[in-house]
């Protein structure tokens, strides 16, 4: 580890280091508490006001990095390293060593899965697998980094998808395509009359000819288009899209 790690790791301003102190530091507000009725509160407590107290800023990836490289090598020797650079006498220093204690488990079991669990501590109250490129102590005393299994998402089966000119639908393992019609639309006029019989108002209103239908496709260069006539795909449909039946005549035999 080179020697100024300590300096790379804290070396930046803290947060909140341009908040201005000034605008509350001579308010004559002070801590208030009914209970004790007293009337003076303590000079910390003005550089603790709301969210404008200042916190450490240290940027801890450089450790991170080099602890990941350090993996193979046996924990003590490791941990001797890191405690030459940074001495614990040093508030910011023990702070940094806070955060390796954190970040290494040292009292870890492996499942009959294969995974990687923390038994107790490191802020957890109880036990639970390790997050990825966490550090962990094996029972030989060696430094690893825990490596999840990347999740690969399973694409959802395909049943249903749509061409220009027809519909293809998956049913009960057996593929089926519907051919798309112009919707047709019909124009009706409905009067209404007084006792005299003579026309009052008069109403126009479109109904569409498959209304009633399930699968529809709208807007086809403006048009709207309707499946019709349901026919299952032959062995050449299915070569030419890629297709293939999950059930076959023989398995209904």
């Amino acid at each position: 580890m080179r020697n100024d790690m300590n300096k790379v790791i804290v070396e930046r301003p803290r947060i909140g280091h341009s908040n201005k102190f000034r605008y509350f530091r001579h308010d004559k507000f002070f801590e208030w508490k009914e209970e004790d009725h007293y009337y003076r509160e303590s000079m910390k407590k003005r550089y603790k006001y709301d969210y404008w107290e200042k916190s450490f800023n240290e940027n801890l990836a450089p450790l991170w990095r080099w602890l990941a490289k350090q993996a193979g090598r046996k924990w003590n020797d490791v941990y001797s390293e890191i405690k030459k650079t940074f001495d614990g006498r040093k508030t910011i220093n023990d702070h940094i060593m806070l955060h390796v204690k954190q970040q290494v488990y040292l009292d870890v079991y492996k499942g009959d899965n294969g995974k990687v669990y923390s038994v107790s501590g490191n802020n957890c109250w109880k036990s639970h697998e390790l997050w990825n490129n966490d550090f962990y102590i094996d029972d030989d005393g060696i430094l690893n980094q825990y490596k999840k299994e990347k999740y690969v998402r399973k694409e959802a089966p395909l049943t249903r998808f749509e061409t220009k000119t027809h519909l293809f639908h998956k049913e009960n393992g057996v593929w089926y395509y519907w051919t798309f019609y112009p919707q047709e639309f019909t124009e009706n006029v409905s009067y209404q009359y007084n006792e005299n019989g003579d026309v009052v108002s008069e109403t126009t209103y479109i109904t569409r000819k498959y209304s009633h239908l399930e699968y529809y496709l709208h807007n086809i260069k403006g048009k709207e288009y309707v499946a019709l006539y349901k026919k299952q795909c032959n062995t050449k449909i299915l070569k030419g899209f890629g297709l293939k039946n999950d059930q076959t005549l023989s398995s209904f035999l």
